[in-house]
């Protein structure tokens, strides 16, 4: 019995890391930080090395920055017209040469340079209907509630 609990708390330990590995890339899909991007390597290099997970089932978890840009736009059908698409293209084949070899720098600069041009694009040409996923999250405010002074 004490066998099976044992190989249960393992189980649940590898999943929960796997978990935040899952987290640490999604963290850096949306904000494009290099220490984010170090704290997933990090986490997936000790799942390789500590936990006998392989590198083939890892790479299943891809950066998607891309899908992240497409859907921040307040009208959906605004990212299909001919300047957001070119846009998105670029970026996407960038991010699928970064996802094919995480560890090429060269690649990982590309990928970031290319999401800076692309962020700053569609800020410049969709600033009201396009909100940046990297920013951080501005807190809701109770200013557009009137105060009762009477």
């Amino acid at each position: 019995m004490k066998n099976k609990k044992k190989v249960n708390e393992a189980t649940k330990a590898l999943e929960s890391k796997k978990d935040s590995f899952k987290n640490a890339f999604a963290k850096f899909s949306k904000s494009l930080k290099e220490d984010d991007f170090d704290a997933a390597m990090k986490i997936k290099n000790d799942l390789i090395e500590n936990d006998g997970q392989t590198k083939e089932s890892l790479d299943k978890i891809k950066i998607n920055t891309n899908s992240l840009f497409k859907k921040s736009f307040e009208f959906p059908e605004v990212a299909k017209n001919d300047f957001a698409t070119d846009l998105f293209e670029e970026l996407e084949i960038s991010e699928k040469n970064v996802n094919a070899n995480l560890d090429n720098v060269d690649l990982y600069n590309n990928f970031i340079e290319t999401a800076e041009k692309v962020k700053k694009s569609l800020i410049d040409k969709y600033a009201d209907q396009w909100h940046d996923p990297t920013a951080p999250e501005e807190p809701k405010s109770d200013s557009n509630v009137q105060a009762d002074d009477e």
